[in-house]
């Protein structure tokens, strides 16, 4: 649950560092525009650095992810009390049948 928060907080603040990036990006033109060409190189500037921000981000978020992950599939999954236990699935019980089974005349081949 904590690594499950952590991923979703990292993910937040990337996507933050990110829309604050494209609304600096959008000023670069403005600037441009108006012919302020100190502005616009301060806010290149500031929008390499976002970039460089967001790339370390992602690689906290991608770690937190992988951790998370592998802690989650390292539980089994948990079965109902009523599955038989068995060496294979010869000891599995049959509930219920759905439908006819077809016939084929010739050997059906596994995909």
């Amino acid at each position: 649950m904590l690594l499950d928060q952590q991923w979703i907080n990292l993910q937040h603040e990337a996507n933050q560092l990110r829309a604050t990036k494209n609304t600096a990006a959008r000023g670069i033109g403005a600037a441009k525009k108006s012919g302020d060409e100190q502005a616009a190189q301060r806010i290149l500037a500031e929008v390499a650095d976002l970039g460089s921000q967001i790339t370390e981000m992602e690689k906290k978020t991608e770690q937190a992810m992988a951790e998370r992950d592998r802690l989650r599939m390292s539980i089994p999954n948990i079965l109902h009390p009523d599955v038989p236990v068995g060496a294979d699935e010869s000891g599995n019980t049959q509930l219920s049948v759905h439908g006819e089974k077809p016939q084929f005349e010739f050997e059906p081949k596994n995909p």
